[in-house]
């Protein structure tokens, strides 16, 4: 536990109670005294463990109200820090780690501290994400799982919205094997409508982007029914002044496009100002990003065209305001 608590989660990291001594002298006790000895011995460790203190179920108020969070946020960085562990995973007693961490995840998530919840979804992002061999449909465990993350998903910060995000999109299509392809509606529209709360705030839209493509080859043709708010989003993504947000929102329109084919007729005029623009923006970006994104925007259309037809090319001929190099 005190290794936990004073080891880094990841290159420079220091826990605000702890300096960077500590942090060394963390590192290296667990180096030595626990992942050298193998992955049975840290296994066992971190199952003796579980009598830690827990976060509070409730928040504290009065004269214990700053040592009681001090201690909830200990709490969950301890466990964030051991799931990082791969020693956890390397042996054949996953589902003992699972078991042990879950309770303590899903209480971490649904904590009124903001550090907490962002620590109990890395401890979930980790577990989704490590214990590749773990059968999460077993005792519903990550139906439990997803429905947490998505709940976390309402008001996150940029500390809790991509680990939870990654965690729900990921945990959806395993869940939709039982429950069917609602759980893919539930992902979809959480998400979606959390994001166009953030407008196009990077820390919102970079994250969004990464998790979306995995879920939505998953989802296939779900992805269909919400286009009218997901399209309008990555639009306004791809003028973002990041450039790796800009290509990485045109790839997933693309993307989008490919699984929702028979649907791009009904938005290829709301969609064609939008890559209008950027294709004619990108000339303010760097000579690599320009030329990424123009590339991108070319497949979009290319796509767009194919599936929309004579839709989409009245749609860009009439257009009289297209500078002449696009």
């Amino acid at each position: 536990l005190a290794c936990a608590a004073h080891g880094a989660r990841a290159a420079g990291d220091v826990p605000r109670w702890s300096n960077a001594r500590l942090r060394a002298l963390a590192d290296s006790t667990y180096d030595d005294g626990f992942k050298a000895r193998g992955p049975d011995a840290v296994i066992d460790s971190f199952l003796e463990a579980h009598s830690w203190e827990e976060p509070p179920s409730k928040a504290s108020f009065g004269a214990d109200a700053a040592s009681d969070a001090l201690a909830a946020e200990i709490a969950a960085r301890q466990l964030s820090w051991c799931l990082e562990r791969d020693e956890l995973y390397r042996g054949s007693r996953t589902r003992d780690v699972v078991a042990g961490a879950m309770p303590r995840v899903l209480r971490a998530l649904d904590y009124p501290s903001e550090a907490v919840r962002a620590s109990g979804a890395m401890s979930a992002r980790a577990l989704s994400t490590r214990a590749t061999g773990f059968d999460w449909r077993a005792d519903r465990w990550g139906a439990v799982l997803l429905d947490a993350c998505r709940s976390a998903l309402i008001g996150a910060t940029p500390e809790v919205w991509p680990h939870a995000l990654d965690v729900a999109c990921a945990l959806t299509g395993v869940v939709a094997k039982d429950a069917g392809i609602e759980e893919y509606r539930k992902t979809f529209a959480r998400a979606i409508d959390c994001a166009r709360l953030r407008g196009t705030e990077t820390a919102y839209a970079a994250p969004l982007l990464a998790s979306f493509p995995d879920l939505i080859r998953d989802a296939k043709a779900c992805v269909a029914v919400h286009l009218d708010r997901l399209l309008p989003l990555l639009c306004a993504y791809m003028q973002s002044h990041r450039d790796d947000v800009a290509v990485g929102a045109a790839s997933l329109v693309a993307l989008v496009v490919e699984n929702a084919w028979p649907r791009a007729r009904a938005h290829c005029e709301s969609m064609w100002p939008h890559v209008k623009r950027a294709y004619a923006e990108a000339d303010g970006r760097s000579a690599a990003s320009c030329d990424k994104l123009r590339a991108e925007l070319e497949r979009v259309v290319e796509l767009v065209q194919l599936a929309a037809g004579g839709e989409f090319t009245r749609v860009w001929k009439s257009d009289e305001d297209v500078p002449a190099h696009a």
